[in-house]
């Protein structure tokens, strides 16, 4: 890098010199520029439908039996006992065990279905040609010669 600054200054002193014994020297820049492939992102809203199952408001399904009530409360009191020796505690556990078995066999009924959409963002990316500054050129002739010096206009 630094040596293309020192052959250009070489260059624009051999110049000014052969510019002071009478001769005019010209010399030509070229910029040269080389294809690059970019890539651009571009987001899109992708939206699909879906469909989505309606549900009843009120639970349905078999009752449980009066058998399957009672080990739901044996099951809790036993837990409840086994938890705190207070009076109470394993009742408490069998109103909530017998709850339990209730709650679990009961299950929420499908009545249709209705579309909904479901949006995201997509990115793709877009591929353009760019040219891109590569370097610089400067030609000249001196005594019947010519030279050429590459350098680095922009940096």
């Amino acid at each position: 890098m630094l040596g293309h600054k020192h052959m250009l200054a070489g260059f624009v002193m051999a110049a000014s010199t052969v510019a002071h014994s009478g001769e005019f020297v010209t010399a030509t820049v070229v910029d040269h520029v080389v294809q690059k492939i970019r890539e651009v992102p571009v987001e899109e809203t992708v939206c699909q439908k879906q469909q989505v199952p309606v549900y009843s408001d009120q639970r349905q399904g078999p009752e449980p039996s009066f058998g399957d009530l009672v080990v739901g409360a044996a099951i809790g009191s036993a837990i409840g006992n086994a938890i705190s020796d207070k009076p109470g505690v394993g009742t408490l556990g069998g109103v909530i065990g017998a709850h339990s078995v209730h709650k679990n066999r009961s299950e929420p009924t499908i009545v249709g279905y209705r579309e909904q959409d479901n949006c995201f963002t997509r990115t793709s990316y877009d591929r353009q040609r760019v040219e891109v500054y590569s370097h610089s050129t400067a030609t000249f002739s001196i005594d019947g010669r010519q030279y050429s010096v590459r350098f680095n206009r922009y940096r």
